[in-house]
């Protein structure tokens, strides 16, 4: 239920002393001038019995005058009683970081407790999940299932929520000073394991001891093959290649070039092309210092583009970077200009696409997390959204009525 009375034009109540001087106008009687005299005592009870007829007479005129500006003075407010309108929903904002795969001494994952707790505490509530995606929070479907980590997966961790009223934060770590919004938290002791890759050997952590290097898991690059590659899909140049796999030396990553997968090991980074589908166009992008030509699908975005974005953004791009994958967009590329800034941006968009191993996580994902459950402030209802009935017109119409009303009266005594 709203809070009380709302209105369209809330200046129009400084026109409320102008209905007082209005009401004193029309009320206002004249007053006869009462002497007697011997003569004419025997009209007084004519008098006065007369003088209350004419105030009879006097008294629809005011009273409908002042109906009606009470009432379009009503018309000119525009007055919206309190009404229930649709409950405003919860935000229940994804934490997706790594640290919510990690298993939890209760035998699940801390995604997983997280979720059992939120399906606990919710109740009634409207509610909607969000998760963070290219820079900003959308719409999602339905909680992630939080398996422990088994597969792998992309880490492009979403940043803390925002301490706000309507906002409940799922996430494994209670986050301080908090005075808004809520948050659900699995919280879970630390977790040991490998927390970053150096070349051919990953760093592993243990609580209260110091980092130990351990040898990593065989990384491959899978590259492009122009033998397999159709010329209706296009192939990665064989100089992109190249680059690709100095950048995959200089990482420490494996080189793969055959058809098939490998059977050992873990995927990083896989280059593949298109959909290249219906007819081409010539276009052109610049880098800053270098450009790219080549041909892109007539059918697509026509916007100049960038050289390399994530895939959701990628309308007009040369290359899509996705979790594990860098698509080709473009077939026929050729570059010019600063190459040693085209290599660079090129290696970026290489890092950007690579995937980690899913045992990989950051040390500061796998400390021990504090749990609970805290509500803060509930949404905060838009009242411009609640249905109002139509008094403002039914207002008009009787200030219109009222005039019409007073209107003979007061040709009458005038």
């Amino acid at each position: 239920m709203g809070s009380g009375w709302t209105f369209d034009r809330p200046w129009v109540m400084g026109l409320a002393p102008l209905l007082l001087v209005a009401w004193w106008w029309l009320a206002r009687t004249p007053r006869p001038v009462w002497r007697y005299t011997g003569a004419y005592r025997f009209w007084t009870p004519a008098g006065k019995h007369d003088r209350g007829a004419a105030r009879r007479r006097r008294w629809p005129q005011p009273f409908a005058l002042w109906l009606a500006l009470l009432a379009l003075w009503g018309a000119w407010l525009g007055p919206q009683p309190p009404v229930r309108g649709a409950e405003p929903a919860w935000r229940v904002l994804v934490d997706e970081s790594a640290s919510m795969e990690l298993p939890h001494e209760s035998g699940s994952s801390r995604g997983a407790v997280a979720l059992a707790l939120w399906e606990r505490e919710r109740g009634a509530r409207n509610f909607r999940y969000e998760r963070w995606l290219d820079g900003r929070w959308v719409t999602m479907d339905a909680a992630p299932p939080w398996a422990p980590v088994s597969t792998p997966r992309a880490r492009f961790d979403p940043p803390q929520a925002p301490d706000e009223p309507g906002v409940v934060w799922l996430t494994d770590d209670a986050p301080a000073g908090w005075q808004h919004g809520s948050w659900i938290a699995a919280g879970g002791q630390a977790v040991p394991g490998p927390v970053l890759l150096w070349g051919d050997e990953q760093w592993v952590a243990s609580p209260g001891e110091p980092l130990r290097r351990e040898p990593a898991p065989t990384q491959w690059v899978r590259l492009g093959s122009p033998e397999t590659s159709s010329a209706s899909q296009g192939v990665w140049p064989t100089e992109w290649q190249r680059l690709v796999a100095l950048w995959a030396a200089e990482r420490g990553l494996q080189v793969w070039e055959q058809d098939d997968a490998p059977q050992d090991g873990f995927v990083a980074l896989e280059l593949v092309v298109g959909p290249l589908e219906g007819p081409l166009e010539s276009a052109r992008v610049d880098g800053g210092g270098f450009r790219v030509q080549g041909q892109r699908p007539a059918d697509g975005p026509t916007s100049a583009g960038a050289f390399a974005l994530p895939a959701s953004q990628a309308g007009g791009a040369v290359l899509a970077i996705e979790p594990g994958r860098l698509r080709l967009l473009w077939t026929a590329v050729e570059v010019q200009g600063d190459r040693a800034l085209w290599a660079r941006e090129l290696a970026m968009a290489c890092d950007a696409a690579r995937m980690l191993p899913p045992s990989v996580i950051p040390e500061s994902e796998r400390a021990a997390a504090r749990g609970g459950v805290h509500w803060g402030s509930p949404p905060v209802r838009d009242a411009s959204h609640s249905p109002a009935p139509p008094w403002t017109p039914w207002l008009a119409i009787l200030g219109a009525l009222s005039i019409w009303i007073a209107w003979p009266a007061f040709r009458r005594t005038a």
